[in-house]
Protein backbone atom coordinates (compact mmCIF):
# COMPACT_ATOMS: atom_id res chain seq x y z
CA UNK A 1 0.00 0.00 0.00
CA UNK A 2 1.32 2.98 -1.45
CA UNK A 3 2.04 5.74 1.55
CA UNK A 4 3.87 8.88 0.04
CA UNK A 5 6.01 8.96 -3.62
CA UNK A 6 8.49 6.67 -2.28
CA UNK A 7 7.43 4.89 0.68
CA UNK A 8 4.77 1.83 1.22
CA UNK A 9 3.18 -0.06 3.96
CA UNK A 10 3.56 -4.09 2.73
CA UNK A 11 0.76 -6.57 4.28
CA UNK A 12 2.46 -10.52 3.88
CA UNK A 13 0.99 -13.81 4.87
CA UNK A 14 3.52 -16.48 4.71
CA UNK A 15 2.25 -20.39 4.79
CA UNK A 16 5.05 -22.96 4.92
CA UNK A 17 4.08 -26.34 6.58
CA UNK A 18 7.23 -26.46 8.18
CA UNK A 19 7.38 -22.62 9.53
CA UNK A 20 10.41 -22.40 12.25
CA UNK A 21 8.39 -19.26 14.08
CA UNK A 22 5.67 -21.62 15.28
CA UNK A 23 6.98 -25.03 15.12
CA UNK A 24 4.90 -26.31 18.21
CA UNK A 25 1.83 -25.57 16.11
CA UNK A 26 2.13 -26.87 12.37
CA UNK A 27 -0.04 -25.39 9.68
CA UNK A 28 -0.38 -21.84 10.52
CA UNK A 29 -0.11 -18.65 8.87
CA UNK A 30 2.20 -16.31 9.57
CA UNK A 31 0.83 -12.50 8.67
CA UNK A 32 3.48 -9.72 8.20
CA UNK A 33 3.48 -5.73 7.96
CA UNK A 34 6.37 -3.71 7.42
CA UNK A 35 7.00 -0.22 6.54
CA UNK A 36 9.40 0.36 3.57
CA UNK A 37 10.66 3.93 3.81
CA UNK A 38 13.12 4.96 0.68
CA UNK A 39 14.34 8.39 2.02
CA UNK A 40 16.52 8.64 -1.53
CA UNK A 41 17.94 6.45 -4.41
CA UNK A 42 20.81 5.59 -2.02
CA UNK A 43 18.80 4.05 0.95
CA UNK A 44 16.19 1.55 1.03
CA UNK A 45 14.91 0.32 4.85
CA UNK A 46 12.41 -2.17 5.06
CA UNK A 47 11.50 -2.86 8.78
CA UNK A 48 8.71 -4.88 10.05
CA UNK A 49 7.78 -8.72 11.20
CA UNK A 50 8.47 -11.19 10.49
CA UNK A 51 11.08 -9.59 8.07
CA UNK A 52 13.53 -6.52 7.84
CA UNK A 53 16.12 -5.38 5.34
CA UNK A 54 18.10 -2.45 4.25
CA UNK A 55 20.08 -1.39 1.51
CA UNK A 56 22.64 1.52 1.24
CA UNK A 57 24.65 2.64 -1.39
CA UNK A 58 27.41 5.28 -0.12
CA UNK A 59 28.79 5.55 -3.44
CA UNK A 60 27.31 4.37 -6.86
CA UNK A 61 29.64 1.24 -7.16
CA UNK A 62 29.32 0.12 -3.23
CA UNK A 63 26.38 -1.34 -2.31
CA UNK A 64 26.08 -2.63 1.32
CA UNK A 65 22.74 -5.11 2.25
CA UNK A 66 21.24 -6.96 5.41
CA UNK A 67 18.37 -9.29 5.36
CA UNK A 68 16.92 -11.04 8.26
CA UNK A 69 14.32 -13.32 8.72
CA UNK A 70 13.31 -15.30 11.26
CA UNK A 71 13.97 -16.85 12.99
CA UNK A 72 17.83 -18.13 12.40
CA UNK A 73 18.55 -16.54 9.04
CA UNK A 74 20.80 -13.54 8.19
CA UNK A 75 22.59 -12.45 5.60
CA UNK A 76 24.87 -9.56 4.77
CA UNK A 77 26.63 -8.38 1.76
CA UNK A 78 29.05 -5.96 0.06
CA UNK A 79 29.25 -5.82 -3.71
CA UNK A 80 31.64 -3.89 -5.40
CA UNK A 81 30.87 -3.10 -9.52
CA UNK A 82 34.32 -3.15 -10.63
CA UNK A 83 32.57 -2.54 -14.02
CA UNK A 84 29.28 -3.27 -15.82
CA UNK A 85 28.65 -6.20 -15.55
CA UNK A 86 31.95 -7.54 -13.22
CA UNK A 87 30.64 -7.57 -9.05
CA UNK A 88 33.18 -8.39 -6.18
CA UNK A 89 31.37 -9.40 -3.09
CA UNK A 90 32.24 -10.48 0.79
CA UNK A 91 29.07 -11.04 2.56
CA UNK A 92 28.43 -13.37 6.04
CA UNK A 93 24.95 -15.75 6.01
CA UNK A 94 23.72 -17.82 8.91
CA UNK A 95 20.88 -20.37 7.50
CA UNK A 96 19.42 -23.85 7.48
CA UNK A 97 17.60 -26.36 5.42
CA UNK A 98 15.36 -29.17 6.40
CA UNK A 99 13.95 -32.00 5.09
CA UNK A 100 11.31 -34.51 5.63
CA UNK A 101 12.79 -38.54 6.11
CA UNK A 102 10.83 -41.41 4.68
CA UNK A 103 11.25 -43.72 7.88
CA UNK A 104 10.61 -41.05 10.29
CA UNK A 105 9.01 -41.77 13.80
CA UNK A 106 7.32 -38.67 14.28
CA UNK A 107 5.20 -36.86 11.28
CA UNK A 108 6.92 -33.22 12.57
CA UNK A 109 10.26 -34.42 12.61
CA UNK A 110 12.61 -33.50 9.87
CA UNK A 111 16.18 -33.57 9.78
CA UNK A 112 17.79 -29.77 9.73
CA UNK A 113 20.94 -28.33 8.55
CA UNK A 114 22.59 -25.08 10.46
CA UNK A 115 25.44 -23.57 9.17
CA UNK A 116 27.25 -19.77 9.31
CA UNK A 117 29.54 -18.96 6.32
CA UNK A 118 32.45 -15.85 5.37
CA UNK A 119 32.10 -15.67 1.76
CA UNK A 120 33.42 -13.90 -0.83
CA UNK A 121 33.57 -13.94 -4.74
CA UNK A 122 33.26 -12.46 -8.24
CA UNK A 123 29.97 -11.95 -10.33
CA UNK A 124 29.67 -11.81 -13.77
CA UNK A 125 26.31 -11.02 -15.17
CA UNK A 126 25.31 -10.58 -18.87
CA UNK A 127 21.38 -10.06 -19.92
CA UNK A 128 20.76 -13.86 -19.65
CA UNK A 129 23.60 -15.73 -18.33
CA UNK A 130 25.87 -14.72 -15.39
CA UNK A 131 28.61 -16.39 -13.75
CA UNK A 132 29.13 -16.63 -9.98
CA UNK A 133 32.72 -18.01 -8.89
CA UNK A 134 32.92 -17.78 -4.92
CA UNK A 135 34.90 -19.17 -2.03
CA UNK A 136 34.48 -18.99 2.07
CA UNK A 137 34.77 -20.58 5.43
CA UNK A 138 31.90 -23.08 7.22
CA UNK A 139 31.30 -22.56 10.58
CA UNK A 140 29.16 -23.64 13.29
CA UNK A 141 27.48 -26.62 11.14
CA UNK A 142 25.82 -29.36 12.45
CA UNK A 143 22.55 -31.66 11.44
CA UNK A 144 19.76 -32.73 14.30
CA UNK A 145 16.59 -34.54 13.74
CA UNK A 146 13.47 -32.84 15.58
CA UNK A 147 10.52 -30.29 15.27
CA UNK A 148 12.70 -27.20 16.33
CA UNK A 149 15.73 -25.72 17.31
CA UNK A 150 14.90 -27.06 20.73
CA UNK A 151 15.22 -30.23 19.98
CA UNK A 152 19.19 -29.86 18.30
CA UNK A 153 20.95 -31.79 20.75
CA UNK A 154 19.02 -34.85 19.45
CA UNK A 155 20.58 -37.30 17.17
CA UNK A 156 23.46 -34.35 16.67
CA UNK A 157 26.27 -34.58 14.01
CA UNK A 158 28.74 -31.75 14.09
CA UNK A 159 30.80 -30.68 11.20
CA UNK A 160 33.82 -29.54 11.08
CA UNK A 161 34.75 -25.41 10.06
CA UNK A 162 36.30 -25.29 7.15
CA UNK A 163 37.15 -23.70 3.52
CA UNK A 164 34.87 -24.21 0.60
CA UNK A 165 34.53 -23.10 -3.16
CA UNK A 166 31.79 -22.48 -5.24
CA UNK A 167 31.31 -22.55 -8.98
CA UNK A 168 27.71 -21.23 -10.60
CA UNK A 169 25.96 -20.79 -14.14
CA UNK A 170 22.74 -19.37 -14.01
CA UNK A 171 20.79 -19.46 -17.62
CA UNK A 172 17.68 -16.55 -17.18
CA UNK A 173 14.62 -17.06 -20.00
Amino acid sequence: MPHGARNAWLFSLIYQSDEEIFSDIPNIPVPGIAYQWVPSDRLSLVIGVPFSSIEFKPIDKLTLEAQYFPVRRVRARATYEVFRPLRVYVGFDWDSDHWLRADRRHNGDQFVYYEKRFTGGVRFDLRHVGVVLSGGYAFDRFYFEGNSYSDRDFNRVDIESGPFLNARLNVRF
